[in-house]
């Protein structure tokens, strides 16, 4: 609570401040989701993945979906604060497989699968440009508090002889208490109204996260696991398209 009690603070002030205050609900998607992770390069880890460098895994629009109660407090001119609450979500899909043909020319195939999805309530900290001070086009710009709330992954390894299956592990579960609870972004979003109803492109760049081992838990072993061979330490972006109405 003492790490939630600053944000508290700040969102009541802003809620009991001076000034017009707007009210609005919105919705909307990520167009794209970047997770970028930093391997684990213990020897051998990452063998059946990429053992150097920074793996990018990206979505494509409309998996992950964001919800939103956006306060809008005027400071000055065309200057306003936004706080709220929102529920945003991010993740990945990974598949990939790799093979090799003995001397007896079997071929010897593993497939692997993981996916991620992350679902937040986030607390904006955001300063409004209200561009002509015309209620038209504006600019958001700022920070973004995170909760973890929930953190779904869903894994798998399969082995082939010759196309025939002779072995397979696989498991899932809700891993977010292994995971960063608390994290803060870079936030922008610039945006078009028309009376009430507005649309927006935004841009998150979430801080760094990381996860601690729990592969005594997991059904995979280590150099099996995507997850566990990258995702010590990592972070992602996204972007994507808000719809608002405002309903004060």
């Amino acid at each position: 609570m003492k790490q939630l009690f600053p944000l508290l603070l700040v969102f009541s002030l802003c809620a009991n401040g001076y000034g017009q205050t707007r009210l609005f609900i919105s919705g909307g998607a990520n167009t794209t989701t970047e997770f970028v992770a930093e391997p684990n390069l213990n020897p051998g880890l990452g063998n059946n993945f990429i053992s150097t460098g920074t793996d990018n895994v990206n979505n494509s629009i409309g998996k992950y979906l964001r919800l939103g109660l956006t306060i809008e407090k005027r400071l000055y001119g065309p200057y306003y604060w936004i706080t709220g609450l929102k529920i945003n979500q991010a993740g990945y899909n990974y598949a990939s497989s790799n093979s090799y043909t003995d001397t007896t020319n079997t071929t010897y195939t593993t497939k692997f699968t993981s996916s991620l999805k992350t679902t937040y309530v986030s607390i904006p900290l955001l300063i409004r440009v209200n561009l002509y001070n015309a209620n038209t086009l504006y600019l958001d710009f700022g920070l973004m508090e995170n909760i973890l709330v929930d953190a779904k992954l869903k894994e798998s390894v399969q082995y082939y002889s010759n196309q025939n299956l002779y072995q397979q592990y696989s498991d899932q579960k809700n891993i977010a208490n292994y995971l960063s609870r608390f994290s803060t972004c870079f936030y922008f979003e610039v945006g078009f109204a028309v009376r009430r109803l507005g649309i927006s492109a935004f841009f998150q760049s979430n801080a760094f996260g990381s996860s601690t081992d729990f592969s005594s838990h997991w059904n995979l072993q280590p150099n099996q696991s995507y997850f566990l061979v990258y995702f010590q330490n990592f972070y992602y972006h996204t972007q994507g398209i808000n719809l608002t109405y405002r309903i004060r």
